[in-house]
């Protein structure tokens, strides 16, 4: 985002990537904010563009280590009430959220960059009980579907040919960290927020941290 923040040899020993844990955030509001692609997790190089349901405003980012900058003050372009960014850094995890001129704001999401070789795609934004979650396991270095094994923390969970796994009916007992990996090559943790019903926010507490 910031450009001089673009990643340099040494950052990563700097700034090392911090569970999914240290960024979850939520609000009460039922506003949303929309991310496409729609993943928590982006290798370092993609693009992603975030959009709001509210009109108009403008889209902040919270950094690890607390700044809060809006879109077009440095990094990102702004449209109608969205922000696109076409390169994401490892800088750039953190939480995002919208909010308009009024002061109502959105819900807050955690977005991870990763440099890993592998991710974990899985809601950004809490699901509502009885539906079905689908997790998608990704290779940056092969793009086609690759056998994929799937976690809740540290337990096994399934194992997919097509790189695929579908949650079904998922409850409030079904919150947890969620991982993957492909051919020895592990994701980073995500946090998947199971809510009561669309009238129901999320919980503020945060979720407890990943284990090892």
């Amino acid at each position: 985002m910031f450009a001089s923040q673009q990643q340099q040899p040494g950052d990563k020993e700097l700034l090392p990537l911090l569970p999914t844990s240290t960024y979850w955030d939520t609000s009460p509001s039922h506003q949303l904010i929309t991310v496409r692609p729609s993943s928590s997790q982006f290798f370092s190089g993609d693009s992603v563009t975030l959009s709001c349901d509210l009109h108009p405003s403008n889209i902040t980012w919270r950094s690890r280590d607390g700044r809060e900058v809006q879109c077009g003050h440095g990094w990102g372009e702004p449209g109608n009430s969205s922000c696109y960014i076409h390169y994401l850094f490892i800088l750039d995890s953190g939480v995002y959220w919208c909010e308009s001129r009024d002061g109502e704001t959105s819900e807050r999401i955690n977005i991870t960059i990763t440099d890993s070789s592998v991710l974990l795609q899985s809601p950004v934004l809490p699901v509502m009980e009885g539906q079905d979650v689908s997790l998608s396991c990704r290779s940056k270095n092969a793009p086609s579907n690759h056998t994929a094994s799937f976690y809740r923390g540290a337990a096994l969970i399934g194992t997919s040919h097509s790189g695929h796994m579908t949650l079904p009916g998922v409850s409030r007992s079904d919150e947890d960290f969620y991982s993957c990996s492909i051919s020895g090559a592990q994701s980073e943790s995500s946090w998947i927020s199971i809510t009561a019903s669309t009238l129901t926010p999320p919980t503020s507490q945060a979720p407890p941290t990943a284990q090892a």
